[in-house]
């Protein structure tokens, strides 16, 4: 199985929506302020990756 960039960016934000939800069981306000930042930022690397 080949690793592509497209497979590792859907890994590693699922990975960071899975924990960051975890972590909204402790503190939900200081977590949806992260997990909105990273939604953006990925948003704008899954529309500039080839």
């Amino acid at each position: 199985m080949k690793l592509d960039r497209r497979k590792v960016q859907w890994a590693v934000y699922l990975i960071l929506l899975v924990g960051l939800v975890i972590y909204g069981l402790r503190d939900s306000e200081g977590a949806e302020r992260l997990i909105r930042a990273i939604t953006d930022a990925f948003a704008i690397l899954f529309n500039n990756s080839t």
